[in-house]
């Protein structure tokens, strides 16, 4: 399962849990992490001699779409931590540009926009690290999810949804 995070190391979100869950999984889990921030350099420490861990740091916005698609993620990361006050993460919608499919923590709203159009999953922090959780993961409809996205995702974009707003 080829796992990605692309934003601010920061405490807004909670990588921790994930990067953990991955070094103890390195043999069924890849994650790659896009970015910079002030927490980024605790995470390398702990982690960069997992092999299955990969610090790419930040990348040119140009040069992301192709980055990204040679890391062909099965999945995009919203770890919200708990309270974090975002209903609607703007990384959701990176990640509906880019036609990744999304797991998203601990935010209701998101949970009910990815489940009623197919974009994804959503856990709590405990779900993290049991058999279910992986699972969940392994047996994910992938394919229906992505068809899902393409269909969705112009209807989705800033421009479409502020042209709503204002018409």
């Amino acid at each position: 399962i080829n796992l990605l995070y692309i934003g601010y190391f920061s405490d807004q979100f909670e990588l921790e849990p994930l990067l953990k869950f991955a070094a103890d999984n390195d043999s069924e889990i890849k994650f790659d992490l896009i970015g910079s921030g002030e927490k980024l350099a605790l995470y390398r420490e702990r982690y960069s001699s997992c092999n299955n861990i990969i610090f790419h740091g930040g990348i040119d916005p140009i040069e992301l779409v192709d980055r990204v698609e040679l890391l062909n993620p099965d999945f995009g990361l919203i770890p919200l931590r708990p309270g974090a006050g975002a209903r609607m993460p703007n990384k959701l919608f990176d990640y509906i540009a880019l036609c990744i499919p999304v797991v998203s923590f601990n935010s209701a709203d998101a949970a009910d926009f990815l489940e009623k159009y197919h974009f994804g999953l959503s856990f709590d922090f405990a779900d993290i690290g049991t058999r279910d959780f992986l699972e969940s993961l392994k047996t994910f409809e992938a394919g229906y999810c992505r068809d899902s996205l393409r269909e969705h995702r112009d209807k989705m974009s800033m421009n479409a949804l502020y042209k709503d707003l204002w018409s």
